[in-house]
């Protein structure tokens, strides 16, 4: 890590509080907000755009990198526009989705267009990564497993984006296991996109911190699950191992495991599985008697526990770790299983 890569995260987190405060100030001058309902737990409107300052504050800085450092051009330049073009349509989409509530096909749709024009570039999944097996070509099937992993990535965040402080915090957690990794495998481009996306973060964070004065709106949260699904196939994964980019999104295991548990869920309750509910965790956990902040305290140590795992298997043996991790994610399934069949606290 270099000094230059501390002054990219500095001033992501500068612009992005500034650019928040004037979001703040907009959204209550203009009724951008968000408004309480049944199936949300703040006491008072809120402005929801504060995923307008994490957007411009990454891509301003990750451009003025690229043209700053000859390094990072000549790694991006040829896939930058692809990517940048992939955000700003996922980015849109959420926009609109704040003003104007857009129905989860229509959503579902646009992203799977974003996903598959990444794809046909380029960005996509050859093969798949296997316990004690080693990579597995995937061929006709890469169009399909790269969409599964763009869709449930995107939508990962933005299912766990119902607390305040809560999508930020686990996102960040994510984003240091990244870095780590980054450290670790001497792979300076990991480092670079984490901490300028981390930087922007830690700058809405000051104003998303409980009780929240800005919320990250579906185009944050959006745009942050596309910042984590990319991230694997747009960097230069020939140049090292697959743990430096996979294993790193085992610290983004709460919202993995909630966007796919949100799915079965609907699907054997015989509901669509896009429609929205209460029976997210986080609700469910509050209406056993959990505080918020026993909620953010214990996604955080969940996703600090993927962390901890994604380091060991870096670090040490590998499969070992992997195999352990696996028992926990399937106690963590069976945990989660209990909570939503248990009843409801009246």
């Amino acid at each position: 890590m270099r000094v230059l890569d501390l002054a990219w995260f500095a001033g992501s987190a500068v612009v992005t509080a500034a650019l928040t405060r004037v979001i703040i100030w907009l959204g209550h001058r203009q009724g951008w907000l968000d408004y309480p309902d049944a199936r949300k737990h703040h006491p008072r409107p809120v402005p929801r755009l504060g995923g307008v300052a994490v957007f411009i504050a990454f891509w301003l800085f990750t451009m003025s990198a690229l043209v700053c450092d000859p390094k990072y051009l000549s790694i991006f330049a040829p896939d930058t526009w692809i990517v940048f073009l992939g955000g700003l349509a996922v980015f849109v989409i959420g926009l609109i989705d704040d003003f104007h509530p857009l129905r989860a096909r229509y959503k579902l749709a646009g992203q799977t267009l974003v996903g598959i024009w990444l794809w046909s570039w380029g960005l996509g999944i050859g093969q798949a990564w296997v316990p004690t097996v080693g990579g597995i070509k995937l061929g006709v099937a890469s169009l399909p497993v790269t969409l599964f992993w763009f869709l449930l990535l995107v939508n990962a965040v933005n299912i766990i984006d119902g607390l305040d402080a809560l999508a930020a915090l686990v996102s960040l957690i994510g984003l240091a296991s990244l870095v780590l990794i980054g450290i670790r495998t001497e792979v300076p481009d990991v480092i670079f996109l984490a901490l300028i996306m981390a930087g922007a973060l830690a700058g809405f964070l000051i104003y998303n911190r409980p009780p929240a004065r800005v919320f990250l709106g579906d185009c944050g949260s959006l745009f942050l699950g596309y910042f984590f699904a990319v991230a694997a196939l747009w960097l230069p994964i020939k140049r090292y191992t697959v743990v430096a980019v996979y294993v790193p999104l085992l610290a983004m295991l709460v919202p993995l495991a909630e966007a796919g548990w949100s799915a079965a869920r609907r699907i054997l309750g015989r509901h669509k599985p896009t429609d929205p509910d209460r029976g997210h965790l986080h609700f469910r956990l509050m209406e056993h008697g959990l505080s918020e902040n026993g909620v953010r305290w214990l996604f955080s140590g969940l996703s600090a526990v993927g962390f901890a795992f994604a380091l060991a298997a870096a670090y040490g043996a590998r499969r070992l770790w992997i195999g352990i991790f696996g028992f926990f994610v399937l106690l963590l399934v069976l945990g989660m299983y209990i909570f939503t069949r248990s009843p409801r606290r009246k």
